[in-house]
């Protein structure tokens, strides 16, 4: 997640068929991030949960760094 070599980036957003990471891996991850966030915040509004911010959306999920 700190990493910042973009091509590791790109495998881990787009996916790699090398490494076994299905098209599009991010999405599915993101997804999943903002579900299991709103599944725990599930009185949170539209609006609210597009300003907060990504780490704060992580922290709020039931996935840890």
């Amino acid at each position: 997640m700190f990493n910042t070599d973009p091509q590791i980036h790109n495998k881990f957003m787009f996916g790699d068929e090398v490494e076994n990471l299905p098209w599009c891996i991010g999405y599915v991850f993101g997804r999943s991030i903002v579900e299991s966030f709103i599944q725990q915040h599930p009185n949170i509004s539209f609006i609210d949960l597009i300003n907060i911010a990504a780490i704060d959306i992580l922290n709020g999920s039931r996935f840890k760094i």
